[in-house]
């Protein structure tokens, strides 16, 4: 009986052993790595805790360890138990992975595990194959310049001029104490976004402005001017409050070690589902309100239906693709076009917000660069002098390059993208290095690190072929500064060769938030 007890004890300790040895690192061949952390439970992560005490920025610790290692290509251990993680740090070999071979590195399986159980349905979450593609066709020109000029430039326009009097009404208020106003920004993104998706009127920044008027009749502001002003907390529409609590549930999600249990958990809340089924109420009731209208539609009228929103666009479509009308296309049933609308709603309304508040950073603090852009907008539109505002039409169809400038200088700056996730969907190679199927690769779209240097023969044959693609890919000078007359030409043009643009990413997953983007910062300038 002895002799079972120690057989099973030394089985047990054998399995113990085993487990513990699994949780250990188990480096790529030939990727380089730091060997003190292949030796640690928790690798390269004390590192970046440490790092992240002073820096606040992962991917920025992330990525520089290319350069410690003297590396475009390397790998980190950041959990137990799991495989290493691969960072590509070169620009040029960054934009062909995205360009041109989705086929070999698709989106990350932990983006779509992230996005899944609130989208199941959605674009986002689908590799590039026949069902993405056949998704995106079935919503193009939704962000082209069509449907841009038509459609989303007039409800821009309205909400932006509604965002200029909200500031000044705040502006009055402070009497020239300092403002807080990124929430200003967040929450007219969000109405652009809302009107243009779901064509509806939502008025939060109307509603802003009257209550905050109001309320500040009855408040006292700072003794000093170098306190930041006072200002009352009004209450956001409800579908606000709803996307706001669902991109924080992202956020933490994607930051978690068990992303579905994580998910699973926050499901489970009350506060959740109440959220959840209003969202999915209005939401439902419009995409339900909006086919009752065109149903009954003859064929000829259908045929000359207006897309007047995304919403208006996706049920217009889904009915001529059930009548035949769309060749090969498929009907989406209503669940796909609410994921795919609820989808846009999120990733249109944090980007534009994110971008908007950097733009006005970097002017605040570029003041001789703010005087340049206000006489570039003046010089296209001279009448604003005499106090009237260029019409929607005017600001589409004028060129101002140093307003390309800024803003392309923005989105670099600001990093509104910081990383790239990818997964190796078959064994392939970057720059001579061998990617095993299955391997977590995260890209680095920063343009503007200094490029290691790599031989030309180690590049792909696409990537060779696109190097003269841009005018180049690295300023000697630096690039953390903000400089947008990096992006002009000589005779004063917008250069959009200049460098690479990724902040949206490229190829077949790029991200066409730039048309928004462009139109709506241009009002609030004046």
């Amino acid at each position: 009986m002895n002799s079972l007890y120690l057989i099973a004890l030394f089985g047990l300790l054998t399995l113990l052993f085993q487990v513990y040895r699994l949780a250990y690192p188990r480096p790529y061949p030939n990727i380089p790595y730091h060997p003190a952390s292949s030796k640690r439970l928790w690798g390269d992560v004390p590192e970046l805790l440490r790092s992240l005490k002073t820096s606040q920025d992962p991917a920025g610790f992330l990525f520089q360890q290319c350069r410690n290692l003297n590396s475009p290509v390397v790998q980190l251990f950041l959990k137990p138990f799991a495989k290493p993680a691969i960072f590509i740090d070169d620009v040029r070999e960054v934009k062909d992975i995205l360009s041109t071979r989705t086929m070999e590195l698709d989106r990350s399986t932990k983006s779509q595990r992230t996005f899944r159980p609130l989208l199941p349905h959605c674009s986002l979450v689908k590799a590039t194959g026949a069902d993405f593609k056949g998704q995106r066709r079935f919503w193009e020109g939704l962000m082209g310049t069509s449907f841009l000029r038509r459609v989303a430039a007039p409800k821009m326009y309205h909400v932006a001029l509604e965002l200029v009097d909200l500031l000044r009404a705040k502006a009055v208020i402070a009497d020239g104490r300092p403002i807080y106003f990124f929430g200003d920004f967040d929450l007219a993104a969000f109405d652009v976004i809302w009107k243009v998706i779901f064509g509806v009127e939502l008025n939060g920044i109307r509603d802003e402005r009257e209550a905050t008027v109001e309320a500040a009749k009855h408040m006292e502001q700072p003794v000093s001017k170098d306190s930041v002003a006072t200002m009352p907390i009004v209450s956001k529409p409800d579908m606000y409050n709803v996307i706001c609590f669902v991109i924080q549930s992202v956020e933490r999600t994607f930051m978690s070690f068990f992303q579905p249990l994580h998910h699973w958990l926050i499901r489970q809340s009350p506060d959740y589902k109440e959220k959840w089924a209003l969202k999915n109420r209005i939401i439902d009731g419009i995409i339900s309100g909006t086919r009752s209208q065109l149903e009954h539609l003859s064929a000829k009228q259908l045929a000359e239906c207006d897309e007047t929103s995304a919403v208006v666009m996706g049920v217009h479509r889904q009915l001529l693709a059930e009548r035949g009308e769309l060749g090969n296309l498929a009907a989406p049933t209503q669940r796909e076009i609410h994921d795919e609308l609820l989808m846009l709603l999120i990733a249109g309304h944090e980007t534009k917000a994110g971008t908007l508040s950097w733009a006005i950073k970097f002017l605040a603090d570029n003041p001789e660069k703010q005087d340049r852009l206000r006489a570039a907008l003046l010089d296209a539109y001279p009448e604003r002098s005499n106090g009237v505002q260029p019409s929607a039409e005017e600001i589409l169809t004028s060129s101002i390059p140093y307003m390309d400038a800024c803003m392309e200088e923005t989105l670099r700056v600001g990093k509104i993208t910081s990383r790239l996730a990818r997964i190796a969907v078959t064994d392939t190679e970057v720059l001579g290095y061998r990617i095993p199927k299955g391997a977590s690769v995260t890209l680095n779209p920063y343009v503007g690190g200094k490029p290691l240097d790599i031989p030309e023969e180690l590049r792909s044959k696409t990537s060779r072929q696109s190097k003269g693609n841009f005018q180049s890919h690295w300023d000697p000078e630096g690039m953390d500064q903000w400089v947008p007359e990096r992006w002009l030409a000589d005779d004063g043009s917008f250069n959009p060769h200049s460098f690479p643009r990724l902040a949206f990413s490229a190829g077949p997953r790029v991200c066409y938030g730039m048309f928004y983007l462009t139109f709506t910062a241009t009002v609030p300038y004046f």
